[in-house]
């Protein structure tokens, strides 16, 4: 993660403050006035605005058994070793970022809601302080796979300074009950004063684009 939280967060107001003047131009379009003794003439009610939210450029990572889209701004740092595998896709002007695990667990020996407790608990120990338990649903399906979801919300840190952070962990086995099974664990988050966007615009469709190859 980097500094540049200052054009972070001009950005992030920028984008507020455009939202706000949209809905306040809908609030004051409807109302107008008539001269003394004339008929109203009846107006069609004015639609009001959807804010949208502006595409991002995917482009697609294609690891050794799944694939995945990601934001083209992003970056991509792969390893190996022992048998495990990591892929960390990054951004590092907010500071967010998605990282792939994938672990060697021979016949699905170890489930993935144990898996998902025990990463959570390392994170807690290692990498976030004051961790606190996010409430969220325990498991959610992608593209017709099941696996274990955990969050939790805490303080990381960066260039010296403790960091609110923002952190979601999903687990699942593939194949399941396999001898070449692997656990695959999705780690995304980052800064909270960014998370929020990050999670609409990166996170949420790289999470419905991964597939695992048949």
């Amino acid at each position: 993660m980097t500094s540049s939280w200052k054009h972070v967060t001009q950005r992030m107001s920028l984008g507020l403050s455009t939202l706000l003047l949209v809905v306040l131009l809908a609030a004051c379009g409807g109302t107008g006035g008539t001269g003394t003794g004339s008929t109203p003439t009846p107006k069609p009610p004015t639609p009001t605005p959807t804010p949208t939210t502006p595409a991002v450029a995917m482009q697609i990572y294609t690891g050794t058994n799944y694939s995945i889209s990601y934001p083209q701004s992003w970056k991509v740092d792969s390893s190996s070793a022992q048998g495990i595998s990591q892929t960390a896709i990054h951004d590092d002007v907010s500071g967010n970022a998605f990282t792939i695990v994938g672990t060697p667990d021979p016949g699905g020996v170890s489930s993935a809601s144990s898996l998902a407790d025990i990463t959570i608990q390392t994170l807690e120990k290692s990498t976030v302080k004051n961790a606190q338990t996010v409430s969220v649903a325990p498991t959610v399906t992608i593209n017709g796979v099941t696996w274990a979801q955990r969050s939790i919300t805490g303080t990381t840190t960066v260039n010296g300074q403790d960091v609110p952070a923002t952190i979601f962990l999903l687990v699942t086995l593939h194949p399941a009950n396999a001898a070449n099974t692997n656990a695959y664990q999705l780690i995304y988050g980052g800064p909270t004063v960014t998370f929020t966007q990050a999670n609409v615009l990166a996170f949420q469709p790289m999470l419905q684009s991964f597939k695992f190859k048949a």
